[in-house]
């Protein structure tokens, strides 16, 4: 199954790095971080998802809303001024469906 890895770098501008929590237990609140780096390793023959790596520049992130957003980039949560990206890697065997 190895022969048939691939390793794609994500384009961002046909991409997006988003989110969705919930806010006092009574609405949802998304947003996305709008400067990244990621790639994904794809079994083209089994189309499993073998692992992504990703990049992301915490002070990038967009809720829609001015406010929350610099509350989000405090130390009470994403500490910007201090670190100003965040890395994720995930090592995983995961089917993938078209569709």
């Amino acid at each position: 199954a190895w022969l048939h890895a691939a390793i794609y770098t994500l384009d961002p501008p046909h991409t997006s790095i988003g989110f969705s929590v919930k806010h006092l237990m009574i609405t949802d609140v998304s947003g996305q971080f709008k400067t990244y780096e990621a790639k994904v390793e794809l079994d083209e023959k089994t189309n499993e998802l073998k692992g992504v790596e990703a990049n992301i520049r915490v002070s990038s992130i967009d809720t829609e809303n001015a406010k929350r957003d610099g509350h989000l980039k405090s130390p009470d949560f994403f500490l910007c001024r201090t670190i100003s990206q965040h890395s994720f890697q995930k090592q995983n065997r995961q089917q993938i469906r078209n569709g």
